[in-house]
């Protein structure tokens, strides 16, 4: 299954796999046509999960679907890829981002939850394998008189 987003503001329409489970859930929005959301601007979406949310809100009495917008999801499946242990160019790709300062935006958010004790720590001698380390995702913490400290977070399963 695939789901297809339409370009806007100049970028590509794209098409993404997507799982049964979300095929599911998303089949059983109700909807007016063959697309879920057939709206003609992303000011009418917006507006349309404005009132979703508020009307989710209303119905479960749990006011925290007013916290979640459209943007928190690409924002926490882009987070949850790099945390996994993924490196910053392959996650600027997965994010299809243009720019890498984009990514780094989110990587700046996911550093803040990892706590110290959530690091693999390797030592590169030379410079070598210091590119090597770099190569794998590692961040350069610290360069000492024999060699190099780096770090990465530790892979999520």
């Amino acid at each position: 299954r695939t789901l297809t987003i339409t370009g806007v503001k100049g970028h590509r329409t794209r098409q993404y796999q997507i799982s049964n489970e979300l095929c599911s859930l998303l089949m059983q929005l109700p909807k007016k046509s063959e697309r879920i959301f057939n709206l003609k601007s992303a000011e009418n979406l917006n507006y349309a999960i404005q009132d979703y949310r508020e009307r989710l809100a209303k119905e479960t009495g749990n006011m925290d679907f007013l916290k979640v917008h459209f943007h928190t999801f690409r924002h926490f499946a882009i987070s949850w890829h790099y945390f996994k242990g993924k490196d910053i160019v392959e996650t600027q790709r997965f994010a299809r981002h243009c720019n890498i300062q984009n990514t780094l935006r989110y990587v700046h958010i996911v550093k803040g939850w990892i706590r110290e004790n959530e690091f693999e720590v390797v030592y590169a001698e030379d410079k070598a394998e210091l590119t090597k380390y770099l190569s794998e995702g590692y961040e350069l913490v610290a360069k000492t008189e024999w060699g190099y400290c780096l770090r990465k977070p530790k892979t999520i399963t």
